[in-house]
This record gives structure tokens, C-alpha cells and sequence, in this order.
């Protein structure tokens, strides 16, 4: 092993310590025999690694041989639209990939199999122990059950902790930042195009991508410029997001700006604030310290709202109106995705070869309308122009609100069941349909939205409901009326 002095040659990050996690792989992940996951929770780093009673040594391994690799430079990216820990899965026929339908380059398998011998070679006996940790029911003596305190919880005693992982120097040096001196971007539209998930997209569908994309990551400044949402920290997600789209472009037009003349973003297909026209900008102010909500809507709604709680709740089938502009228009009764071969097995225990690259499309539906009422967690102007609303209300108490809003609804449609929850965003090319639940997930387009949402569903399901028009009572002892400053 070469020492550290070659810069070729990188040591894994000196932070703070690392927990490695062993347990065994559940039988419905028959086609599986390693599955490898890294998430930072506090100070510490857990690693958990998931193995197959079958999975051999060398197997074992090379799954920790690329989690290595990553510790020195990111080739397991955490997933951000559902937010996922990095991952990395290992297939019985020996495909590695992380996330879904996507491979690793061929120099990480390299190096993998590089610091697998080299742990086959030196630490066999750590290999051997973690391969009879998994498959249980007895520890063997070098690991210890997790702490009472630890951030995973063990009530069946199936995990162990395992001693420290073994650390030494990662060759980065066939790496494409390396080899061949690209940039960050040039490296994800290189990966990309190894896993070309978007290529059964017509032109039309990549333009909706590139506008829902846009629509999360770039903002008017203050300067009145189109410009990157600086505040945003998964703007990175978003950018490279935004490089694979413009790498399928590129592979079927040619270089840019080659298929992007036309026009493919579209106003009528981005939200209101990023088309010109006048803007809102509220006046600086100092936030609640504690979570508050904020209501979007006609100042005179608002007034009445607060004045006497008058409050509109929907049917969240309403939102389906073609009428209503890009940021509000959804299908709030299924969620569309797109499944490939892995994603299929996943969600239905079908067994799928693990390379199959066919995608098609998912639905999947709710057996029920349901009344829905959308506040946001950010006070911001843009969403007022997005909404083309003209005032904001914050709620600076949520539960005394919500405990005020489903009172009226008890009232209003006995034995709903009510929800409250911040909504979660996925990715349609990137998300499992098992993992959605529709009530409380909602497509990526509207993810800058940082929606809050208050449902309930009828006791008996109803394909057709009517809005309701509830009276809460005063609400200025927890809410106050906010409005812009016209720019």
C-alpha cells in the first residue's frame, strides 16, 4: 500500500468519529446482498451496513471498500428529493449502484477492489466478524449492542456495533477530476450519461424538468436580477439536477446552446415571480423564534380571518383546475412517477433483473378526496406573486390554530380524519411509488413552497366534496396580518 505522501492519495476526513452498524438484510431484499448506507447525526457519523446471511466475505468487503471512497470524495450523494442518507447497493450478480438505476464509475470499482484486498489481506478477522454479526442471533465478542442512548433504536437487539473501521489511503488518481481535469458539473453530466434515466423523455417533458428545477433554484435579487437562490442550501442538489438535464439536451441536439433556443423555458410553465412584472418584497422584520406559519391570500380575506377566523377549506381536488397558475395547479389525488426495473421490484416484490433499464410510468391514488388547508414555513415575497395573493398572514401559534381549525371541522364534517404535516418532495424520476404517501408528498416542482398542510380525510370516501366555510373566532391573538412593499 502506498504511503501517504503521493497527493494521489487521500486519507478519509479527520472529523468526527464513525459508528459502523451491522445487521442483518431482511429476505424481502432477496436480490440484494449488501446494502451499505452513510448519514450524519449530530457530531458522529453512522454507517450501517445490511448483509445477506448468504453474502460472502469479499462481498463484505468491496461494499466497505466504496463506502471508504466516498469518505474522500463524494461517489454516494445523499439523496435530497425524498432527503435519503447515502447508499449503496450491492446485487448478487455483483452490480454495485447507489440510489436507484444508477452505477458507479468504473475507477470507484477499481479502487473498491482495491481496498477490498487489502482488507482481506489485513483485517480477514474484522470481515469474518461483521459476516457473523449479521447473521445472528449471537454477537461475536468484538461487538457490542448499541448504547440505550444511541441514534437508532434496537429494542430486538438485532444491531451490533462494530470496533473502528480500519483506515488508510484512498488512490483518487484515476479519478475523472484527476484524468481528465473536469469540474464538478462536467463530472455530473459525465455520470449522468452512464445512467440516462431521463431518455425516454420527449423535449416537452425535459422543459417542464428544466422549468421545475429552475423554479427552485434562481430568484429575483434585490437588484430586480435573475439570480441563484443563495439561501437555499440544497441548491447544489438543484444544479446538478440541472446539468443532467442540459447532458440529455446535449446528447440528442448537440452542444448548448443547441436545443435550448427554442424557447424551451417557457413562461407559462414557471411560477409568476421568476416572469416580469411587478414584485413583491415584504419589509425587513424580525421572525418568531418559535415555528410559525404563513397564509397567503387577498388581504381582505385575511382581515376577515383574522378578525373573526373566517376560513375557506378546499377539496383538494379543486387544485386541479387548468385555470390556476403554475405554482398552484397539481394533482393533489395521486402522485405520477416513473418507475424503472429496481424501482418495480422494490415496490411490488417483483424479481427484476437488476440492469433492466425500461422506465415506465405509476400512478398512484388516494381512495379518497379529502378537504385540505395550505400555509407555507416561509414568510417570503416571491410566494405572494406565486400566488398572486397580496397579503400574508402569520401564524405565530400553529397548535393553538390547528386546534381551533379542527374544532370547526369536527363540527363541520364529523368523524374526518385530521393531519398536520410538513409536506415532503420527491423527485418523479427518483422515488419509489411504496415510499409516497399522497396526502403528505408532492411533486418537486413545488418544493421552494415549504408547504404545511392541514387534511381531512371523510369518513366515508367521496369522489366529490364542496369547499366549507368555517368561523374560528378571533385570531389576532395568534396570527397577524403581514403586506408588501410594492416594488
Amino acid at each position: 500500500m502506498l504511503g501517504n505522501a503521493d497527493p494521489s492519495f487521500v486519507l478519509q476526513r479527520p472529523g468526527g468519529p464513525i459508528d459502523l452498524v451491522v445487521l442483518g438484510l431482511d429476505a424481502s431484499e432477496a436480490e440484494l446482498s449488501v446494502i451499505g448506507s452513510k448519514q450524519t447525526v449530530g457530531d458522529r457519523e453512522i454507517w450501517l451496513l445490511m448483509v445477506d446471511d448468504q453474502a460472502a466475505v469479499h462481498q463484505i468487503a468491496q461494499a466497505i471498500g466504496v463506502m471508504l471512497i466516498d469518505d474522500a470524495l463524494t461517489v454516494m450523494p445523499p439523496g435530497n428529493m425524498p432527503r435519503r442518507p447515502s447508499i449503496m447497493l450491492k446485487f448478487v450478480d455483483g452490480t454495485i449502484r447507489h440510489s436507484r438505476n444508477r452505477t458507479f464509475d468504473a475507477w470507484v470499482l477499481k479502487e473498491a477492489d482495491r481496498i477490498a484486498a487489502i482488507l482481506r489481506r489485513d483485517y480477514s478477522g474484522y470481515l469474518t466478524d461483521i459476516q457473523a454479526a449479521a447473521r445472528r442471533p449471537q454477537r461475536p465478542p468484538s461487538f457490542r449492542p448499541l448504547p440505550a442512548d444511541f441514534q437508532i433504536d434496537d429494542d430486538e437487539r438485532y444491531c451490533g456495533l462494530a470496533p473502528p473501521i480500519p483506515r488508510f489511503a484512498v488512490d483518487l488518481s484515476q479519478s475523472p477530476g484527476r484524468t481528465l481535469g473536469l469540474r464538478h458539473h462536467q463530472v455530473i453530466e459525465r455520470d449522468y450519461l452512464r445512467d440516462r434515466y431521463m431518455e425516454h423523455l420527449t423535449i416537452d417533458e425535459l422543459a417542464q424538468r428544466a422549468a421545475d428545477i429552475t423554479a427552485n433554484s434562481f430568484i429575483y435579487d434585490d437588484e430586480g436580477r435573475i439570480s441563484a437562490d443563495q439561501g437555499d442550501a440544497g441548491l447544489l442538489w438543484w444544479f446538478d439536477r440541472l446539468s443532467e438535464v442540459k447532458a440529455e439536451i446535449e446528447r440528442r441536439c448537440g452542444a448548448y446552446p443547441a436545443g435550448w433556443r427554442d424557447g424551451i423555458l417557457r413562461s407559462k410553465t414557471l411560477p409568476g415571480s421568476l416572469n416580469p412584472g411587478r414584485r413583491y418584497r415584504l419589509a425587513p422584520r424580525d421572525l418568531p423564534r418559535r415555528p410559525f406559519l404563513v397564509k397567503y391570500e387577498q388581504r381582505r380575506f385575511l382581515e376577515r380571518a383574522l378578525a373573526h377566523g373566517e376560513i375557506r377549506v378546499s377539496p383538494a381536488s379543486s387544485f386541479a383546475d387548468k385555470s390556476l397558475n403554475p405554482a398552484m395547479h397539481d394533482e393533489e389525488l395521486s402522485a405520477l412517477v416513473d418507475v424503472g426495473g429496481f424501482g418495480l421490484a422494490r415496490a411490488y416484490g417483483l424479481r427484476i433483473a437488476s440492469q433492466r433499464r425500461d422506465r415506465i410510468p405509476v400512478r398512484k391514488r388516494v381512495s379518497s378526496n379529502y378537504y385540505v388547508y395550505c400555509t407555507s414555513a416561509v414568510l417570503n415575497g416571491r410566494l405572494l406573486k406565486d400566488f398572486d395573493r397580496d397579503a400574508c398572514m402569520i401564524i405565530h401559534d400553529p397548535d393553538a390554530f390547528a386546534s381551533r381549525l379542527d374544532a370547526a371541522m369536527r363540527e363541520a364534517a364529523p368523524g374526518s380524519a385530521f393531519s398536520v404535516a410538513e409536506l415532503q418532495y420527491y423527485d418523479p424520476l427518483q422515488v419509489n411509488p411504496s415510499e409516497i404517501d399522497v396526502l403528505t408528498w408532492k411533486h418537486f416542482r413545488f418544493a421552494y413552497q415549504h408547504e404545511t398542510r392541514f387534511a381531512w380525510v371523510p369518513q366515508t370516501p367521496a369522489r366529490i366534496l364542496s369547499a366549507l366555510d368555517l368561523r374560528l373566532g378571533y385570531l389576532g391573538d395568534i396570527a397577524e396580518l403581514v403586506t408588501p412593499l410594492g416594488v
